[in-house]
């Protein structure tokens, strides 16, 4: 219903698209102060270029630019794959 009970279900995340404007608070705060053990692979979603920095500072693999296009998303998701992949190892 909200962005407070959301973050009451979330353990580990392996991809999470996290819209900055949110109820109560910012989706930057939402996310500093979950419990999570682990996000593998963010993507930040906003109208607003000015959250750029923050979604780098906490290594997003993308930035998605309200409002975006089927193609951006999908590039958005392919990179998001990319980093959940497991590392190839040399043999």
């Amino acid at each position: 219903a909200n962005p407070r009970q959301a973050g009451e279900h979330l353990g580990s995340v392996d991809l999470l698209f996290l819209d900055i404007e949110m109820p109560f608070e910012s989706g930057y705060q939402w996310l500093d102060r979950l419990p999570l053990r682990e996000v593998r692979a963010l993507v930040v979603v906003t109208a607003h270029e000015r959250h750029a920095l923050p979604a780098i500072r906490r290594e997003a693999v993308d930035f998605l630019l309200k409002p975006y296009d089927d193609v951006s998303f999908g590039l958005a998701v392919a990179r998001a794959l990319r980093r959940l992949r497991p590392p190839v190892l040399p043999v």
